[in-house]
């Protein structure tokens, strides 16, 4: 399966000029799949006003739910402007591409993460279950109530976002249904060190593939280095395949990587079965 990291230099809030870029580096990857960071259109803003989006349910989610006479579209997924204008780049370069959006919901709104597909479809969405309160983020979002696997290439695959990386009770969970957990990000390289050595625990762990997408430069005070990548089960940093800077890059670790990585997970757990002598446990 070959899979791109676009290591973005997000320009703040302005989604039409980050989702001209995202198209450069759907077009300069060649890939499969293309993964971009946490609020890939506007950067980790709390200016919900500017950044959120109201959305109306997936139409051939609706059209289904029309013929059914008892139509449940709870948890269903959604879509806003950002969504529409992926569902385009997806069919039009035949790529498969993750994107991270603002829902607009009362009172608070939800930090998504969506997998949209070439035919136009929404294979995986998820609202972040762990909002940042150090940063304030649980002041303008309230947290997801659902996990959220699915297939992604020759992957299982399960979505987490950023600050949910430091919760691994949240990956353990996802384990019997995801060989790979994809990490989008704006983490700031003033901890990037856990970044890192979370990513690389996530996957020892659980023993799979973790591939973690971070933007970087700089954006309201806050410097991103970027240290993107994707783990192997060992918890070892593969290497891409390519890196790829676009000829007007503006920040120096903005880039793209490519990795070509081939589902070994089960013939792992098998091999070394750490997974099977897990137990339960709590304080009594």
């Amino acid at each position: 399966m070959r899979i791109a990291l676009a290591q973005t230099n997000i320009l703040w809030e302005d989604k039409q000029a980050n989702l001209v870029r995202a198209e450069e580096f759907v077009i300069a990857a060649g890939a499969e799949i293309i993964l971009f960071p946490e609020m890939s259109l506007t950067g980790f803003s709390m200016h919900t006003d500017v950044t959120a989006e109201i959305c109306q349910p997936d139409a051939e989610i609706q059209s289904r739910a029309q013929m059914d006479s008892t139509p449940d579209m709870t948890n269903q997924p959604t879509t806003g402007w950002t969504i529409e204008q992926i569902k385009t780049l997806a069919d039009r370069h035949h790529t498969i591409i993750g994107i991270g959006w603002v829902k607009k919901t009362e009172p608070l709104c939800e930090n998504h993460y969506s997998i949209v597909t070439p035919d136009g479809k929404i294979a995986m969405d998820y609202a972040k279950i762990h909002p940042f309160s150090y940063g304030e983020e649980h002041a303008h979002f309230r947290g997801g109530e659902k996990l959220c696997t699915g297939r992604l290439g020759e992957f299982q695959a399960g979505l987490a976002i950023c600050y949910d990386l430091r919760f691994p009770e949240q990956f353990r969970a996802m384990v019997p249904e995801a060989e790979i957990f994809i990490v989008p990000a704006n983490w700031p390289e003033s901890r990037v060190s856990h970044w890192k050595a979370l990513l690389a625990a996530r996957a020892i762990e659980n023993q799979c593939y973790v591939a973690g997408v971070n933007c970087c430069g700089d954006m309201d005070g806050q410097y991103y280095s970027g240290d993107s990548g994707v783990y192997a089960p060992d918890g070892s940093l593969l290497v891409p395949m390519r890196e790829i800077r676009l000829a007007d890059d503006s920040c120096k670790e903005e880039k793209l990587l490519v990795y070509d990585i081939q589902n070994d997970v089960t013939k792992i757990r098998d091999a070394f079965p750490v997974l099977q002598d897990r137990k339960e446990m709590k304080c009594s």
